[in-house]
């Protein structure tokens, strides 16, 4: 019916319309399934409408995306139950105990969002939900909130060498490598491309420095002044309801999260069979590598329903029975338009992979380009793709196996480790690697985005809009300290980086003091 020039056209047009939409209608849901219809209707006609829902249910029904559903109703389960039980309000009281500046709740959030490496989505929920309350208290914007939790959670993961991202970044190498000739170890050329992954490195100090200074570039100035505005509002977030629920112990809120991190850690370590592999494990002296056969989707059900079933014990302990069934109406009333969010994402990625965006827009690379241009262009051209479709690791999976031939194309195999060959290999990846983690800060389809977004209490356009100047920030940074100066064989110039980093928020930065 229609040609390939244009089905490749229309893969580009739509994830524009979808976030131009997004950011008019205010809706994503509205933006998502407008986006979605209308592709698949241009697509394949009137068939279209039946290839829609088709593809809703084949998403839906997804064994990968029933297990992050899974992953997220346990996890909205286990807050909601932790909040009921008192638990929750025992953390923050513990915090507020030893917080007593805005600065402190700012540098606390960012800190805190590092500190839970091992996965994005159990960062931005913990941190999001466990924050949320105390930065309510102190006046400092749910926006806020949420770009220090999500601009914490996607770059410390994927640098991470123990991480849900991990097995999924070295299973992407690995493929293209092998498909391309290469046998280089994956983890070796991970660790290799580590000083190359300049935008999350940048993406990580910007957000240090926005805490501890309060920087607010564009749209986060309004969002700030607005959270001050509000300071005579009693804070409904921290109702903890004296009446009819009283502080739990510290025990009943350290025991869901420490199962929960505890048995991912394992699950890394061990593999799926626990308890047979242990013995193998304990033999082998206990080493700290991930196992194989490692599932971090299943990783993160079972380590969640853990949590939750913690989170239960301390509800019962602590008195609070008749209060479980509206912990977890709670919970599933706050993550219904999460479910329906994410069910239409993955639906319009789906489609936008159908169509071929990312492979139309990949192929703009010419052939006899400057193949030191190569680590610039990939990352560029990731951040494209990861902003159009809203998926990081959807990015990897087109790219890896594009960029990596063009790189062999024009180096051949026969290069050793350590040569400039390789060299270029390992910031190539790299920068797929970190293109993916920027353009996904930028995109409102992204799941991360979304997550974060609801664990901090605000919406998905609000997080957006705030975002993105930082996002764009730290890319601009990357390429002129990084990528550019890779181009002339000028080194890694961190100085001038993080001089540019400092810099760049100074002159683009308004410093609301955390006074005023």
């Amino acid at each position: 019916m229609f040609t390939l020039e244009f089905h490749a056209i229309l893969g580009i047009i739509l994830p524009i319309f979808a976030i131009v939409l997004s950011l008019v209608t205010k809706r994503i849901i509205v933006a998502l399934s407008c986006a979605a219809f209308l592709g698949h209707l241009l697509h394949s006609g009137l068939g279209g409408v039946l290839t829609f829902l088709q593809s809703i249910v084949k998403n839906v029904t997804d064994v990968g995306h029933l297990q992050i559903l899974a992953f997220t109703f346990f996890m909205s389960i286990m807050v909601g139950w932790m909040d009921i039980s008192g638990s929750l309000s025992s953390i923050v009281f513990k915090l507020t105990a030893r917080i007593k500046t805005r600065r402190q709740v700012g540098v606390s959030s960012a800190l805190l969002g590092t500190a839970f490496f091992f996965d994005d989505y159990a960062s931005v929920m913990i941190c999001g939900n466990t924050l949320r309350p105390l930065t309510d208290k102190f006046r400092i914007s749910r926006q806020k909130l949420a770009y220090l939790i999500d601009s914490t959670s996607a770059p410390i993961a994927s640098l991470a060498v123990v991480s849900t991202w991990i097995a999924y970044e070295l299973s992407m190498m690995e493929e293209s490598m092998k498909s391309s000739g290469l046998t280089f170890e994956p983890m070796q050329v991970f660790l290799d491309g580590l000083p190359y992954r300049f935008y999350p490195i940048i993406a990580l100090i910007i957000t240090l420095l926005v805490a501890v200074f309060n920087i607010n570039i564009g749209p986060m100035k309004k969002a700030e002044r607005e959270a001050r505005t509000d300071s005579k509002k009693e804070d409904t977030t921290i109702d903890h309801d004296t009446t009819e629920r009283k502080h739990a112990p510290f025990i009943y809120a350290a025991l869901p999260i420490g199962a929960l991190l505890i048995l991912m850690f394992l699950f890394m370590l061990i593999g799926p069979h626990l308890f047979s592999g242990l013995p193998a494990y304990i033999d082998a002296g206990m080493p700290l590598r991930i196992h194989p056969d490692y599932d971090p989707y299943a990783s993160l059900v079972w380590s969640s329903l853990l949590g939750a079933a913690f989170a239960l014990f301390g509800a019962i302990r602590n008195k609070q029975q008749q209060q479980l069934m509206k912990g977890a109406q709670k919970a599933l009333h706050e993550m219904k338009d999460i479910f329906i969010i994410l069910v239409l994402a993955w639906t319009f990625a789906e489609l936008i992979n159908t169509l071929e965006a990312g492979k139309t827009i990949a192929s703009l690379i010419p052939s006899d380009l400057n193949i030191r241009t190569l680590p610039l262009i990939t990352f560029v051209l990731s951040g494209l793709v990861a902003f159009s479709t809203g998926t990081s690791w959807g990015t990897m999976a087109i790219l890896f196996p594009i960029v990596t031939p063009i790189l062999v194309s024009q180096t051949g195999t026969n290069f050793i480790e350590g040569s400039t060959e390789y060299t270029l290999l390992a910031s190539t990846m790299s920068a797929i690697l970190a293109g993916a983690v920027w353009g996904d800060h930028c995109s409102p389809l992204s799941d991360t985005t979304i997550l974060s977004a609801a664990a901090a209490g605000t919406t998905v356009v609000d997080h957006v809009n705030t975002q993105w100047p930082y996002a764009i920030i730290g890319a601009v940074i990357a390429v002129i300290c990084g990528y550019i100066p890779y181009i002339f064989d000028l080194g890694i110039p961190f100085i001038l980086l993080f001089s540019s980093i400092v810099l760049a928020l100074s002159v683009f930065g308004y410093r609301l003091r955390y006074t005023e």
